[in-house]
């Protein structure tokens, strides 16, 4: 499908992703804490007919002075908590050592080497050699890159609005190198085919002002890219504009035809879609995923509400006196005014002027001055507040203790702490079994396009993703090491490589030699060619 054909009344987003894009923009609401945004995306109050917290607006200005309704973060802290567990270690890309150049292999033989795949080698296996090449450049790549910061942001929008995109691209007045780009789910409108993204358009917004808005889209599908201008409203699309007709877009071709070596040899598409956890449990026509927070709306709702009152216990319990009038005086009086004038007490005040009253020792009633200072339930907030976010973490698929709850009195070993953790391990393999895939092929695309557009000898080839592990405790790691030197279940280079998982070949036979030598098993032979029957 080419770009829309829009007229003046074509909607925006499309009607049938509409409802999606409803969601995601509550979830990312929620995720940027940006509270104006709260109280649009919260309106309707739900099915029980109550209004949210965030959709109590007030209207006009308050005269009350309440406090301002506050928003808790935890929102923020699941995302972020999740892009650490994924990339808070880098992932190692591994080209494998009898590893294909898959951008050469897929066609070449039904091609006989005509065509687009002329130039390719006709051996498209990796040598050793070329296993080193494209090894060292995807390194090089990915420190150019800043890949491991880019993943730690792609991870945190994947958590909290249901999905990134990967989506590789050059642009040779920009930079010498590929380039990895990071979008977000909100700004794409997918093309689904059998669960696999088939095309996309993405969607930028390059100008707006009153009530026109000036969009830019994407559009890419098998072999080409396509760009188009749209001068519309904030629901519609509106008419196509020339490229040309606004700065952020003049560089752009209308159509661009991508070559299929950097697609795998056939005719593709280069973005990825990573869906962060599948299915989505309200719209399962499509598999864009769905964010942490998606279930748990009502209780970041609620928690907002408890901190909020919470905060205000703490504004009324403020003391205060209530003191007859005649104890007030006239505050920034002009000479001589008698009224009209703001009047006040100064609390502060060590020498008081005398007043012509009665001894104040017995004044009772609005002739006294009397003391109002309200409990502050500081025990029922807390609990409320523990509560709720203890649930809000667990719907999100993870445990308390990764956030640092329920450990209060606990010194356990890694091993401990990793069983009752159980539950965010689970998730974190969850989902990396969806990033591994995607992040794979998006890198194969960088090598190609740095092949293919730029010119450079670099070896094509999918490398493997290896996942950091976090690092144990390393009581309970040593505790391990011991249990099986003992039973005699692994041999010292075993052992030391459970103990030290960051040393090299070359490091781990150097200490397994010291620690021989240690022990007295590296001495000589004392008798030389004795054989013992």
């Amino acid at each position: 499908m080419p770009l829309p054909q829009s007229t003046a009344s074509t909607p925006w987003p499309p009607a049938d992703i509409a409802p999606y894009v409803k969601d995601q923009a509550a979830w990312a609401a929620w995720w940027s804490g940006d509270t104006g945004k709260l109280a649009d995306t919260t309106q309707g109050g739900g099915t029980t007919g109550r209004r949210s917290f965030w959709s109590r607006r007030k209207i006009g200005p308050d005269s009350t002075r309440a406090t301002a309704q506050l928003h808790a973060t935890l929102a923020a802290d699941i995302a972020s908590t999740s892009a650490d567990l994924l990339f808070g270690e880098p992932p190692d890309l591994l080209i494998p050592d009898v590893g294909l150049a898959r951008a050469y292999e897929r066609r070449a033989a039904g091609s006989g080497g005509e065509g687009e795949l002329a130039a390719w080698p006709a051996d498209s296996r990796l040598t050793t050699a070329d296993t080193v090449a494209a090894q060292d450049r995807l390194d090089e790549l990915a420190d150019t890159l800043g890949l491991a910061n880019r993943l730690l942001e792609a991870g945190e929008v994947c958590a909290a609005t249901g999905g990134v995109y990967l989506r590789p691209l050059w642009d040779k007045a920009a930079a010498d190198h590929p380039i990895l780009t990071v979008v977000d789910p909100d700004r794409a409108i997918p093309d689904f085919r059998y669960g696999i993204l088939h095309a996309v358009t993405f969607v930028e917004e390059v100008h707006r002002e009153g009530g026109e808005v000036w969009r830019h889209l994407e559009r890419h599908e098998p072999g080409v890219i396509l760009h188009g201008l749209y001068v519309g409203t904030g629901v519609t699309l509106g008419r196509q504009v020339a490229l040309t007709d606004h700065p952020a877009t003049q560089g752009f071709m209308p159509e661009v035809a991508l070559p299929v070596e950097v697609t795998g040899g056939k005719p593709g598409i280069m973005p990825r879609f990573v869906p962060n956890v599948l299915p989505n449990r309200k719209h399962r026509k499509y598999p864009i995923g769905r964010s942490d927070y998606a279930g748990c709306e009502p209780f970041l709702d609620a928690l907002d509400e408890a901190w909020t009152s919470w905060m205000r216990d703490l504004r009324l319990g403020q003391a205060r006196l209530m003191v007859p009038d005649e104890f007030l005086t006239p505050v920034g009086a002009r000479p001589g005014q008698t009224t009209g004038a703001a009047r006040g007490f100064d609390v502060d005040q060590e020498l008081l002027t005398g007043l012509n009253m009665a001894d104040l020792t017995g004044l009772t009633g609005k002739d006294a001055i009397t003391q109002v200072q309200f409990d502050i339930r500081v025990e029922q907030h807390e609990r409320t507040t523990v509560a709720l976010t203890e649930h809000i973490i667990s719907t999100a698929g993870y445990s308390p203790q990764t956030f640092g709850l329920q450990i209060e009195g606990r010194a356990e070993s890694g091993t401990a702490l990793r069983i009752r953790e159980g539950k965010t391990w689970r998730t974190q393999g969850r989902k990396q079994r969806y990033w591994a895939p995607e992040l794979s092929a998006s890198c194969e695309t960088l090598l190609a396009l740095d092949r293919v557009v730029f010119g450079r000898p670099t070896p094509v080839a999918r490398p493997v993703i290896g996942w950091q592990e976090l690092a144990d405790d390393p009581q309970g790691t040593a505790q391990w090491v011991n249990t099986l030197a003992a039973a005699r279940a692994a041999s010292i280079e075993t052992r030391v490589r459970l103990a030290q998982p960051g040393l090299d070949d070359d490091q781990v036979a150097q200490e397994v030699a010291r620690i021989k030598e240690e022990d007295g098993m590296g001495l000589p032979d004392p008798v030389p060619g004795l054989e013992i029957p």
